[in-house]
């Protein structure tokens, strides 16, 4: 089954063409080139795009989308969310790396106690902070846990859980 994997976020207009600034959300975007569709999330709405250009690499990056032919279409796509679908991502990763989605769903324990799953990520300039909390999100609160190497003192990938140190929280 595939899924839609966020790798950026338009930024804002850049000159009167139609360009957009966009910001990597990991090394993914990097790699899109003329040519490639991409999917843009703008207010809950998906609209197709294919990339007519590129220029610069991240953090700098700049592309050029199909149905994007000027300045005011490129504002109008400010805070659209880039997604491809996770086919489309390299799987060859070293041990220590991974897609912060792939740790969705993870069990995680903190000291020895359970403390549900980790139901998002968010990604923050200094580290990316996890979401834990019952798989209902009706049900209970969420703690919100730094993804750091001093916090996790467990991450199991084989039976995908986290174990957190207990005297964190």
């Amino acid at each position: 089954m595939s899924r839609d994997i966020v790798i950026g976020e338009v930024v804002r207009a850049h000159g009167l063409r139609g360009w957009v600034r966009v910001r990597a959300t990991g090394p993914t975007l990097d790699g899109v080139a003329a040519g490639e569709a991409l999917q843009l999330t703008l207010g809950g709405t998906p609209q197709a795009h294919t990339v007519l250009g590129v220029d610069g690499v991240p953090p700098r990056m700049l592309m050029l989308l199909s149905g994007v032919a000027d300045r005011t279409a490129a504002e109008a796509l400010a805070g659209a969310i880039i997604r491809v679908p996770d086919s489309r991502l390299d799987r060859d990763l070293a041990d220590d790396t991974f897609y912060v989605t792939d740790l969705l769903g993870y069990v995680v324990t903190i000291g020895d106690q359970p403390a549900g799953i980790v139901r998002d990520v968010h990604t923050g300039r200094g580290n990316d902070v996890l979401e834990i909390g019952p798989d209902d999100r009706s049900r209970g609160d969420a703690v919100l846990v730094p993804f750091t190497r001093d916090a996790i003192i467990d991450f199991d990938r084989s039976t995908r859980r986290i174990t957190v140190r207990g005297d964190l929280l």
